[in-house]
């Protein structure tokens, strides 16, 4: 993990996705100015902005700060315990034992489930997302990489199924179920891209984006389950 984002900066980056440093600042009651600092690697946090951090991201300070362990959160806990945690604070999604390729792959809501993934339920709330009404499951490939590397669990809102926004999706598309990044344009055609880019992308035309399915928006991954 560490030797990819040595720096503070590139694995606060890496943690935010597509959110902004002012939704950042917002969630973690900082100024935008302190937190554009951080990400641009003008400085670091003190331990107690790491935690808070830490926490708007729903990452692990661990991984954070250092760079070591995994990415997944203290709240967050992706095994089979996650029975046992407690139902208050938390709020349990279902991991299904199905791949989102940047190939082809396969999944419904009928496929066996693996273990739950534990969810701190403040967290889903800031997030404005709905635990019965979201799923997790595999990442395979390296076409979203460096954004989603090979083997990253994804967190998918099941509820936004339509391209609300530019972001990434799960979608079926030509027979495949994938994760890639959606752009629309203003011609109401769509881009479908990859962040790798040794990959091509796909410009579907207005005519034909009722073709593209989509199963949820990708709303949080981590690289090690």
């Amino acid at each position: 993990m560490k030797g990819e984002h040595e720096r503070f900066c590139d694995r606060l980056k890496l943690a935010m996705g597509e959110q902004s440093g002012r939704s950042l600042a917002l969630k973690s009651d900082m100024s935008p100015t302190v937190v554009a600092k951080y990400i641009n690697g003008e400085s670091t946090p003190n331990v107690e902005r790491l935690v808070a951090l830490a926490r708007a991201l729903n990452v692990s300070v661990e991984w954070l700060a250092t760079g070591d362990g995994d990415t997944a959160p203290s709240g967050c806990s992706i095994n089979e315990a996650a029975g046992n945690l407690d139902t208050d604070e938390f709020a349990k999604v279902n991991l299904y034992d199905a791949e989102v390729s940047m190939g082809s792959g396969s999944w419904s809501e009928d496929d066996r489930v693996i273990h739950p993934i534990a969810f701190r339920r403040d967290w889903l709330k800031s997030q404005s997302l709905d635990p019965n009404k979201c799923a997790a499951i595999l990442a395979r490939g390296d076409s979203m990489e460096p954004t989603i590397v090979d083997g990253a669990t994804l967190l998918i809102d099941l509820a936004d199924n339509t391209i609300s926004r530019d972001g990434v999706y799960v979608i079926r598309f030509d027979g495949h179920l994938l994760a890639k990044r959606l752009q629309r344009s203003f011609d109401g055609s769509v881009f479908i891209k990859s962040d790798n880019p040794v990959y091509e992308k796909v410009h579907v035309a207005s005519s034909q984006v009722n073709d593209i399915n989509i199963v949820g928006r990708v709303v949080w991954y981590a690289s090690v389950i």
